[in-house]
């Protein structure tokens, strides 16, 4: 692999995104589903598993880790695993579903829905296509507008974020064993770029040293330690420089 190619890197960290997206999207599904299920069994009389936020973070974190797992060895990328594992946990969706369907369950009950009409709410707010109001942080959707304020988008956007930190992580570890001295961030330079990340497009540094991105440091683009208006959608990468 070419290191020091910006078209050879960008196309590696584009197919990683395509993989994650796909896993991902695959994940929102039977989260969705999964959701759709508890709710309508905590309706019935003895129910034994209750529909509550706990319940839902958990069946996320399972989705979750199974996407993972489906684009990082653990065994080989196990730092690279907990860091995807830990982006993908850090959205809104949990929440948001569960303020969803609590809000048609309160509804149901109220209106005297049957088992069926309700499931057909259900199935209805829990449409990853469908807008919601995402509660997060304006930077955080900024890069996504065009696409929507769904479910099916936020995630979307995370993965997005999550492939960009694989790309420059598994860059960074093939540039430490061929003994590259220096790296270049590199920005999309399109019209979705934040100002923070145009302005970080073609910073130099020695390997091993900080980007200076917004004025916080970050090792790579994506990084999990950075603050969230830095690397969430973040779709930079990194090149090698002789």
């Amino acid at each position: 692999m070419n290191l020091y190619s910006p078209g050879t890197q960008l196309a590696v960290r584009d197919r990683i995104e395509r993989d994650m997206e796909r896993e991902v999207a695959r994940a929102l599904g039977r989260f969705l589903a999964d959701a759709k299920a508890v709710a309508l069994e905590s309706l019935s009389p003895g129910a034994v598993v209750p529909f509550s936020p706990t319940v839902l973070a958990d069946g996320w974190e399972a989705c979750v880790r199974e996407a993972a797992g489906a684009v990082v060895d653990v065994q080989t990328e196990p730092e690279e695993y907990a860091e995807v594992v830990t982006v993908l946990l850090d959205s809104s969706i949990p929440d948001t579903v569960y303020a969803s369907v609590e809000a048609v369950l309160t509804r149901g009950r109220d209106a005297g829905w049957d088992r069926q009409r309700m499931g057909r709410e259900l199935r209805a707010a829990l449409d990853p296509h469908v807008g919601v109001t995402v509660d997060v942080p304006e930077e955080v959707t900024a890069s996504l507008s065009t696409r929507g304020r769904t479910m099916g988008a936020v995630a979307a956007g995370v993965a997005v974020g999550v492939a960009t930190l694989l790309a420059a992580r598994r860059f960074q570890r093939r540039a430490r064993e061929a003994r590259v001295p220096r790296q270049r961030w590199v920005s999309r330079r399109d019209g979705r770029v934040r100002p923070t990340h145009v302005e970080a497009d073609g910073q130099t540094v020695a390997a091993g040293e900080l980007f200076i991105v917004g004025g916080y440091g970050m090792r790579f683009p994506g990084d999990p330690a950075g603050p969230p208006g830095e690397r969430i959608n973040c779709r930079c990468n990194l090149v090698a420089v002789r």
